[in-house]
């Protein structure tokens, strides 16, 4: 119960700052509180295991990532391009195309670890060129029409597969 005031708190605080910087530290010291025994309340059989979950539709591949880890009441979900399902290549090249992908592809393993867009709380947009920032924004924003999660957006050097975005969140949900 003190968690869960406490996160939906810091979930507040976090629309308000200007910077992640102190939501990433409170948030990571609130994981690593929840997985400390015998704190009160606590299910011990629960303590310190996380969930793998796997884009619908994929195979686990060779790489070293899950599509996401949920812990918790907290999903991680890794960064996504915007490649179809089924051939792997990226669906267009233009930038609104491929963040609609990107955002369709976590709906997908957001649903897989029972939580939705409306429990994302922390969104990381790369992009390739800053300038696509408005044509991003704009597909962005329809799938949070409201009390959007915070965000932090940056040009990367170059993304894989040529991608000009790749989307990464952070969903909580109370149990």
């Amino acid at each position: 119960m003190f968690f869960e005031k406490l996160v939906r708190r810091l979930i507040e605080m976090a629309k308000d700052l200007k910077a992640n910087l102190v939501f990433w530290v409170v948030l990571v010291m609130i994981i690593f509180l929840e997985g400390i025994s015998g704190l009160p309340g606590k299910n011990s059989e629960n303590q310190g295991k996380k969930e793998i979950i796997i884009l619908p539709g994929t195979s686990s591949s060779a790489l070293p990532f899950s599509s996401a880890v949920k812990a918790g009441n907290f999903m991680f979900l890794s960064g996504v391009i915007g490649t179809d399902l089924k051939t792997n290549d990226l669906v267009s090249p233009d930038v609104g195309e491929q963040t609609r992908q990107c955002l369709e592809k976590l709906k997908l393993v957001l649903a897989q670890g029972g939580m939705d867009m409306g429990d994302v709380v922390n969104a990381t947009v790369y992009l390739s060129d800053v300038n696509d920032y408005e044509a991003m924004n704009k597909v962005y924003s329809t799938y949070f029409p409201s009390d959007p999660p915070a965000r932090a957006c940056v040009q990367v050097g170059k993304l894989v597969k040529g991608a000009k975005v790749e989307i990464a969140m952070i969903a909580w949900k109370a149990k």
